[in-house]
């Protein structure tokens, strides 16, 4: 048992620094494709873990292990991006310059979001876009912004907020861990099993 224990922890750590990077590739590429593609080979891997260690029959491990991945390398990205503003944002006043919505679209259909483009009162405009529903050309309102443009604008004065988001980053791989260390367990108590109904017919 303390074989599969071990390649449990280890496949465990790998899942959890690929999470990291698809999640630092979602924060480096401001959420566009390359982090998602990035992302997506993380929830690839967990299934096949899962569907492995319990020889095809654990659908549902393998569900759970997708989601944390998925929610892992969000919670990377998005602490990433606090961090940033944690390190060097500035509460600003800036003006709603232009408004539009987009229609992410998807199957099921996902929900259209408004997004604004942002000038200062000097009239030179801001780095990245905001998402925030209700705005209107011309409105004046308080953003955080990343002075060097790694992170878009968060609307309102930005709260420390990325030792929480790592915090629950944390939960996450825990019960990541969890679930691999119990698909690793049912696996040595399995193979134990088999081997020992083998003994038996020899004996027999």
């Amino acid at each position: 048992m303390a074989g599969h224990v071990l390649v449990a922890v280890v496949v465990c750590g790998v899942l959890a620094a690929a999470e990291y990077g698809a999640g630092y590739l979602w924060h480096l590429g401001h959420h566009d494709l390359a982090g998602l593609v990035g992302g997506a080979l993380v929830p690839a891997l967990a299934c096949w873990y899962a569907m492995w260690s319990a020889r095809g029959a654990a659908v549902g491990t393998a569900l759970l292990l997708v989601c944390a991945s998925v929610l892992l390398t969000v919670l990377s990205g998005a602490a990433l991006d606090q961090g940033t503003l944690d390190g060097r944002g500035r509460v600003v006043q800036v003006v709603v310059e232009a408004q539009r919505v987009v229609d992410p679209g998807g199957d099921p259909p996902q929900p259209p979001y408004e997004v604004v483009t942002l000038k200062d009162l000097s009239g030179r405009p801001v780095s990245g876009v905001l998402e925030h529903d209700g705005l209107h050309v011309g409105e004046r309102i308080t953003v955080t912004v990343d002075p060097a443009g790694a992170v878009a604008p968060v609307y309102g004065a930005h709260v420390h907020g990325a030792g929480e988001v790592w915090a629950w980053a944390v939960a996450v791989l825990l019960v990541q861990l969890a679930v691999v260390l119990s698909s690793a367990v049912r696996r040595a108590l399995r193979g134990g099993r088999d081997a020992a109904a083998r003994g038996s017919l020899v004996l027999e």
